[in-house]
């Protein structure tokens, strides 16, 4: 499963890589994106198992955050810091 940029997905074969959100699908086999442990990766389609999340379990305020970063100034990662409630 590839598709546009914005979804939600979930990879099969590295689930501790959490949520990840499609930065871009390259129009091939490649598909970039950014998940909440894994931080942003490319992955070939024809190899990695993607599931489509929706509704309650698609909605992350960090991946929502990792959408609208510019992402051809970023050098090397993003890296985004989920505090626990109780830290405020």
């Amino acid at each position: 499963m590839a598709g546009p940029s914005g979804l939600r997905v979930i990879c099969r074969g590295k689930q501790e890589w959490g949520l990840g959100h499609v930065l871009a699908d390259g129009g091939g086999d490649k598909v970039t994106i950014f998940f909440l442990v894994g931080g942003k990766r490319t992955l070939d389609t024809t190899i990695a198992e993607l599931d489509l999340v929706t509704g309650k379990a698609a909605r992350n305020a960090i991946l929502d955050v990792v959408a609208r970063a510019n992402w051809q100034h970023a050098h090397h990662n993003l890296y985004a810091v989920d505090l626990k409630p109780e830290v405020f």
